[in-house]
């Protein structure tokens, strides 16, 4: 279950960087949100000097990011929590048919 964890994150990293380099951002304000970056969805990024537009594409950048990542880790549970169901299911049947 915990590499679900690792997954949620690389995720994250990949979009997000992918998506804050399709925007025209400072190196200094690249610096400063790639710090950020780590707490996700919780990125500050009042500090960072960014105009409201670039500030609102970098928030939407994080956010769908972490979204990305959300959504391959309820992929991964979903097909995690399928894959239990057919084992249980198959160890019934075996079970069924022994005592029968």
């Amino acid at each position: 279950i915990a590499i679900f964890g690792v997954f949620l994150v690389r995720a994250f990293d990949a979009h997000a960087q992918s998506r804050l380099d399709r925007l025209s951002l400072a190196p200094a304000a690249r610096v400063q949100i790639e710090e950020q970056l780590p707490k996700m969805a919780g990125a500050e990024l009042k500090s960072v000097a960014l105009d409201l537009e670039q500030r609102v594409a970098v928030q939407r950048a994080i956010d769908e990011s972490f979204v990305s990542g959300f959504r391959i880790v309820i992929l991964g549970s979903a097909m995690l929590a399928l894959a239990a169901a057919g084992f249980g299911a198959a160890v019934r049947d075996r079970r069924g048919a022994t005592h029968a």
